[in-house]
């Protein structure tokens, strides 16, 4: 079957676009047609060895007919424009998170997308299609740990930079680009992955935000959310930018059930878990997938093959809105109800 042609709107969000550059020559289901970014200089670096076309606006890759794919790695309010005019063009999408600076934004996108019978695919649901979340997955949907209880996750990242290499500040910490800083740069990735886990929703939130390490910052470096789910189950997820500049991420969960558990440490390349009530853990070796597998990879074989992706326009709904719910616990110092949709 012909490769879908995809073209990349913007490296806003380079930890992203520049790895899609870099692995766009192992993807079989997707080939790699043009690249926008505003910035010419960046542009021309990212692309260097690279051969691909450079188009002078975004809006060239929305209305390019021989385009079936966008991928946009631009910042929220911008990113919720060329998705859209994509969209209407009737171009599949790929957004960046969160998906637009509002819960309104993401809503219009969600319509969009139905309107025009096109798939929207955002970047938080990368979790689901990773070889070591989708055993955990397969673990609760065995039955091997038992009714879900609670599930806890610590993610500590650092301020993201403007460039690799830079030190200018970059969109993520300013409020008039992001809606929120070290919260929701990472929490909208636990966030969706609890939901996945559980099969469940959000329905109340409780949160504190602060600026702990980065005082002079406009947005929070430290959150932590205790979000409750329809099912009973409890999510304790907390996110900070505390990690030294020069240490590795770091990120671990815990998923504990009424006869099992899982936990991993991604520092520590294993996982343990505890089944079927045996009182016994053991120490795994992380799954590992049989091909690296990427975004666009994964959306164009899903179009392709006729199947719906792993995460959708609705997905990147819920999980703003349950992001967004943390931050107004916060400002409120009260427990927030989460609206079903």
């Amino acid at each position: 079957m012909k490769p879908l042609r995809w073209a990349l709107a913007g490296l806003d969000h380079h930890y992203t676009a520049l790895n899609l550059l870099r692995t766009a020559g192992q993807n079989s289901c997707a080939e790699l047609a043009a690249v926008w970014h505003h910035c010419p200089d960046q542009l021309q670096e990212a692309v260097e060895g690279i051969s691909v076309r450079t188009a002078p606006e975004w809006s060239d890759l929305c209305t390019d007919p021989e385009i079936d794919l966008v991928v946009s790695m631009s910042p929220p309010r911008l990113n919720q424009k060329i998705l859209t005019e994509a969209m209407e063009h009737g171009k599949h999408v790929i957004s960046v998170k969160p998906g637009a600076f509002d819960l309104e934004g993401v809503q219009a996108l969600q319509a969009c997308a139905q309107r025009n019978g096109v798939v929207l695919f955002p970047a938080e649901c990368l979790g689901r299609i990773s070889a070591v979340d989708q055993y955990a997955k397969s673990l609760v949907d065995q039955g091997a740990l038992g009714d879900l209880l609670s599930i806890s996750q610590v993610v500590h990242g650092r301020p993201p930079q403007h460039w690799p290499g830079g030190h200018q500040d970059s969109w993520w910490v300013d409020p008039a680009q992001a809606p929120g800083g070290g919260w929701i740069d990472h929490s909208i990735y636990t966030v969706d992955l609890t939901r996945w886990l559980t099969g469940s929703a959000f329905v109340r939130a409780t949160g504190f935000t602060a600026n702990v390490t980065y005082k002079e910052l406009p947005l929070e470096d430290y959150g932590v959310g205790i979000l409750q789910l329809a099912s009973g189950a409890v999510a304790n997820l907390e996110v900070t930018w505390h990690r030294a500049p020069e240490s590795p991420a770091r990120s671990t969960i815990h998923i504990l059930g009424s006869r099992g558990a899982v936990a991993v440490d991604n520092l520590l390349g294993k996982l343990a878990v505890s089944r079927h009530g045996q009182g016994d853990w053991s120490f795994e070796d992380l799954p590992q997938a049989e091909k690296s597998l990427n975004i666009v990879e994964h959306v164009a074989a899903s179009i392709q093959e006729g199947r719906a992706p792993a995460g959708s326009a609705w997905d990147q709904v819920q999980n703003f809105a349950a992001c967004l719910a943390v931050y107004d616990s916060a400002k409120t110092g009260k427990t927030v109800s989460i609206p079903q949709s």
